[in-house]
């Protein structure tokens, strides 16, 4: 599918392109220290420790994974020293940009797939109304109201400008980028995954996720809803069976290169210290305060119950919407993001795009308003920031206070999720009982209530 952009979103993407390739360069402290703070770095996806393990390649000629200083899998490691070898800050930057700017475009493409999906399925389920009812009566309604059903369904997604508007100009985007995260590169491969799934190229999008689960383990959990996806088109289990085992063979395939660094070091400093969260540092998660806490003994027993906690709602979800499978997948990526054990911005933005995406025709059925929730989010971001200098710098607070504002911050996305569930319900609801769902004075009349 061609991408058709005005002028003026071409001019903004290329001046966004421009100015995350050369304000880096300019101010090349501003990355450092967001780099070093800790709501858009943490020591799996520092930029800083990437450079670290290029150079013991590069330059020592040390393997990275003698230590548990590095934590980065090596086909992260492999790509940079086969590009940049020579530790050139202009060619991070340049490959920085390029990924961002991919990003941007996969994106947009990826909603104008979303709106052509979604006019095909309702012009279906009307062909699919209209054999149904045949009485004068019906016939008349669905004329008057047939195409006001469909503009309002084209204009439940946002048109390419505004998200061309919203990622160009989003501060937390911005500072996310500036931050060097290598975050970045596990939404490119989501957003990539998400564009073939749509475009049914099932084997490129499973070997997208073999990538994405390979640079940070937790999308592997995403393997369910995407299979569910692939099995609500093509209806055969054989298939399904013949997926997965792709999927197992690219990740073994990716893994060979493990074999060149010591297969158990990096086992040990890139997974093991994710799944066993070996350290306990102060993030925007959910973990870290808690096994500060809890005495040493109940340690390992915790850390299975939070892991287990991670995957618990990808199989309900999964089975619930298994009609919707792109809510699925919307709703298992959202509580990756909750509940994983290092969370940064760069997994908030994330989740930004996919309410800008996937989420956008819910939005009307929210409860609580989004703007409010953006506000508070803003707010609690702010009050991190200050509890934490408070507490490290200042030496003037603790880490309660910290973890208090970052229990707010986690309660806002949980609250999202439940209120983007509750949403999807309803819509469901409505389109089942043959309800216009764009009248408001109608939706008044009929009140669904969570029980």
């Amino acid at each position: 599918m061609m991408l058709e952009l005005d002028v003026r979103s071409y001019l903004i993407i290329a001046i966004n392109f421009l100015v995350k390739l050369w304000v880096p360069l300019y101010f090349s402290r501003l990355s450092t220290f967001l780099d070093n703070s800790i709501l858009f770095s943490t020591f799996i996806n520092s930029f800083k420790s990437l450079k670290e393990g290029l150079f013991l390649i590069n330059k020592l000629e040390i393997n990275p994974y003698d230590g548990d200083i590095i934590n980065h899998p090596p086909l992260l490691l492999s790509f940079f020293t086969l590009l940049n070898r020579d530790n050139s800050d202009f060619i991070y930057e340049l490959i920085y940009a390029i990924t961002d700017s991919i990003i941007l475009v996969k994106l947009l493409n990826f909603n104008n797939l979303l709106k052509e999906k979604n006019k095909n399925e309702k012009e279906f389920n009307d062909e699919d109304y209209e054999n149904e009812f045949r009485n004068e009566k019906i016939d008349e309604i669905n004329n008057d109201n047939d195409n006001k059903i469909r503009n309002d369904r084209n204009g439940d997604y946002f048109h390419d400008f505004n998200v061309v508007l919203f990622y160009c100009f989003n501060p937390l985007i911005l500072l996310s980028f500036f931050s060097k995260s290598t975050i970045i590169f596990t939404n490119l491969f989501i957003i990539l995954m998400l564009n073939n799934l749509l475009t049914k190229n099932y084997t490129l999008s499973i070997l997208q996720l073999s990538i994405c689960s390979y640079l940070s383990y937790f999308p592997l959990y995403l393997i369910f809803p995407i299979l569910n996806y692939i099995y609500q088109d093509i209806k055969s289990i054989k298939k399904i069976i013949k997926y997965l085992i792709f999927f197992i063979i690219f990740i073994l395939l990716l893994s060979t290169l493990n074999f060149c660094f010591g297969f158990q070091k990096v086992i040990n400093n890139c997974y093991l210290s994710i799944i066993l969260f070996k350290k306990i540092q102060p993030n925007l998660g959910l973990w870290w305060y808690f096994f500060i806490e809890i005495f040493e003994f109940f340690n390992n027993f915790y850390i299975g119950l939070f892991n287990m906690y991670s995957f618990i709602m990808i199989l309900p979800f999964t089975y619930k919407f298994n009609k919707e499978p792109m809510i699925s997948l919307f709703l298992c990526i959202s509580w990756i993001i909750l509940t994983k054990n290092y969370p940064v911005i760069g997994d908030l933005n994330m989740f930004s795009l996919l309410i800008l995406t996937i989420g956008s025709p819910l939005i009307n059925f929210l409860q609580i308003p989004l703007l409010l929730i953006n506000i508070v989010l803003f707010v609690v971001l702010v009050l991190l920031v200050l509890f934490y200098y408070l507490w490290m710098d200042l030496n003037s607070g603790n880490s309660n206070f910290f973890y208090g504002v970052g229990l707010v911050y986690n309660i806002l996305i949980g609250f999202a999720i439940i209120d983007f569930t509750w949403s999807q319900l309803s819509k469901t609801w409505y389109e089942e009982n043959h309800i216009e769902i764009h009248d408001d004075e109608e939706r008044k009349i009929i009140k669904l209530t969570q029980i």
